[in-house]
Order: structure tokens, then sequence, then C-alpha cells
């Protein structure tokens, strides 16, 4: 990928500055002190990466005012893309701030995943060691000694992903350390790692035990359950006998009765057709027969008068 034009709308001391055609091998920015080449780097960085706090510290929001933000177009194996992004004013703190990729030969829109596939998902820091060395690395650079700027620059021409061989030969060392140390002060890994070995092998023998258990209490409670099962069936059953039972005591008085009408009724014989009785006649003899019953109560009573009267009287012999 290689940059083909730069538009700066605000950030720092630019405003408004568009550079077009950029040389295919190469292109120089000179000028004097405090002439914004720095600025200009800065914002390519940020338009590939985001607003840092950094940056947006120093160069946000821009010196002559304006939307702090740009363009950059690019060429790449993918086609040709316009690189849009500015400080978002609703969320100023936000580094990514308003991005959009652009491709200029089919006019699609597209997001951060695109510009990530156009840096080949190159980040920050291995585009700053390599690919964008300013004067603040440069002095960095120049302030070590000669042993630690060899080993510096080895690291970022020797190294994948901003991982270095030396580093990782020394990140090896301390890990085998961690792993072997025979230190008295200091448990290796290993010791560790055996230690919750016996400490898990034990809580594994705890829980078969646990699980032999569990297996026989499983096999008792599905006896208990077909046992329980077979109890409320029985329970049922001599319910339904109960209530038989219970509803025949309450009618053995009444059937007993029943059976001795049965027998009176067999005992006078054959009954009269019901339709040569006359029900008029059957309410005059039953109103006779009342009639006749308080008479009867009546003599009865005087009769008893009449009794107690003559036990009053005096017994006299010559009479």
């Amino acid at each position: 990928m290689r940059l083909t034009d730069v538009q700066i709308d605000g950030f720092g001391v630019w405003k408004g500055l568009h550079v077009e055609s950029l040389g295919e091998n190469m292109t120089v920015f000179y000028g004097q002190n405090e002439a914004g080449k720095t600025t200009l780097m800065q914002f390519m960085r940020s338009m590939m990466f985001g607003f840092a706090s950094e940056r947006r510290d120093k160069y946000v929001p821009p010196v002559y005012g304006g939307l702090a933000g740009g363009a950059v177009w690019v060429r790449a194996p993918q086609g040709h893309y316009e690189i849009q992004r500015h400080v978002d004013p609703n969320r100023h703190a936000d580094a990514v701030g308003d991005l959009t990729v652009i491709d200029a030969d089919k006019g699609d829109v597209y997001g951060s995943a695109q510009l990530a596939s156009l840096l080949s998902n190159i980040d920050e820091p291995i585009f700053n060691n390599v690919f964008s060395v300013g004067l603040q690395e440069i002095q960095e650079l120049g302030a070590l000694n000669n042993t630690q700027a060899a080993e510096h620059l080895y690291r970022l021409t020797s190294g994948m992903d901003r991982v270095s061989l030396i580093d990782v030969l020394r990140d090896l060392h301390k890990r085998r350390e961690a792993l072997w140390s025979d230190d008295a002060n200091l448990t290796s890994r290993l010791a560790k790692l055996q230690s919750r070995k016996q400490s898990l092998t034990r809580e594994i023998e705890e829980l078969r035990g646990k699980s032999k258990r569990w297996s026989r209490i499983a096999a008792q409670a599905k006896e208990a359950s077909v046992r329980i099962a077979d109890l409320q069936a029985e329970l049922k059953r001599v319910e339904r006998d109960a209530r038989l039972i219970e509803v025949a005591m309450q009618l053995a008085e009444r059937w007993q009765n029943r059976r001795a009408i049965s027998q009176q009724i067999e005992s006078i014989g054959k009954l009269p057709d019901p339709r040569d009785v006359s029900v008029s006649k059957l309410d005059e003899f039953n109103q006779r027969i009342a009639q006749q019953q308080e008479r009867i109560e009546q003599l009865t009573q005087q009769r008893n008068k009449v009794k107690r009267e003559a036990n009053e009287l005096e017994f006299q012999r010559t009479i």
C-alpha cells in the first residue's frame, strides 16, 4: 500500500492543506523548524490508527479552527481507496473518531475492518518503529549507548509482531526457571502442579465414593417409589371397600325393616285390586275411625272421673 494524496481539513497548524500526486518512489517534505513536518507525520499516523490521547492533546483542536481530521488516498492490491477520519464532536475522547473507508473505483463504503486489511493488520507500534520513524524516535535511539542501540535495532529488524528473538530467549529462560527452579525460596511450577494433582486425585476419590453412595441411594429411592405406588393402589382398594361397608351398615336397618314389612304383607294375603278401592270411601272410613277414637277417649275420661268420684264417697254399711 502507498499514499497518493493527502488532505488536511484541520490538524495542529495545518488547515485546508491538500497534497496531490505523491511520488511513486519517494516524496521529500522539507522546511524550517516548526514548519509543520512532524505535524504532517502525526496526521498520517492519526489517519491510519486514530487520534491517540497524546496526539489529540497536542494537535486537537486545530490552531486555526475547523473540524479536526482529513483524508488520505492510498493505492493497494485491493484497489484505490479514500480513508477519511475526523474527531467525533459528540465523543471527543474516542480515539477511533468518525472513520470512513471509500472504494474510489466502486464507491462502496467500509469501516475499520477494511482499513485493517489495507494495513495488513499492522498495528501502530510496528508502523511507528518500522515504517514511520520520527524525530522523537531518532532522538530516543541517539540517547542509547552502542550496545543498547544495536539491541534496539536488532529487535526492530529481526522480530515478528514486535517480539524479537532476544525477548523470546529471555522469556524462555525466565519460564524455564519458573518451571525447574531448584531455589529453596521459590516453589517451581511443576511442584505446584504436582501438589495440585494430588489434591485433585483425593477430591476425585472422594467424589467417586460419594457417587457410589448416590447410586445406592438412587436405587433405594426407586424401590421406595415402586413400594409407595403399590401402597397407594392398595389404599385406594381398601378405601373403596370401606365405603361399601359403611353404605351397607347404613342400609342394614332399613333392609331389615323392609323384610319385616314384606312378611306382614305376605301374612295379610292377597290385597284387593287398587281399582276396586275408592279413595273417597277410604277417607270417609278414616274420618269415622278418628271420630270413634275421639268418642272412646271422651268416654274413657268420663269413666275415670266417675270412678274417682265413687272412690271419694263414704261407705255406708246400712245402705
